[in-house]
């Protein structure tokens, strides 16, 4: 068995400043979850859900937001630091017997079927895809 891939799409890519907080790289919305190369992070209440079905391999930092085109800071997020790092090469040797979550490629998010299940009956809406299939 494989992790599964969560499929997360931005509408906005976002980049670290220097004084840490993360500034929209185009016009457009904040999504509850915002994944890209190196960072994840997700809206106040997510993080909240994902504290009580996640107690491994993941710390929470406070995070802000900033769209310099209004000049308004969205302080509602968490950067999630995520422990378990692999490379596309790796995945028939992960260990996926934790509930947790998996970073490949340092962008990527996966989830061991586990916390899968926890996540499909938890109120955080989120498409998976079974080990590499979506990345064809």
């Amino acid at each position: 068995m494989k992790p599964f891939s969560v499929e997360v799409t931005n509408q906005v890519g976002l980049y670290q400043l220097s004084d840490g907080r993360y500034q929209l790289t185009q016009k457009g919305p904040v999504d509850p979850i915002m994944i890209g190369h190196g960072y994840l992070l997700v809206n106040d209440e997510i993080a909240e859900e994902l504290r009580v079905l996640i107690d491994a391999g993941v710390a929470y930092e406070p995070a802000t937001i900033w769209d310099r085109t209004s000049n308004i800071e969205h302080k509602n997020y968490q950067s999630l630091r995520v422990t378990k790092r692999f490379s596309p090469d790796q995945i028939n040797d992960l260990d996926i017997s934790e509930d947790r979550f998996l970073i490949m490629d340092n962008q990527y998010l996966f989830v061991t079927p586990g916390l899968k299940i926890k996540l499909e009956k938890s109120r955080i809406e989120l498409t998976f895809s079974n080990g590499l299939s979506r990345f064809g």
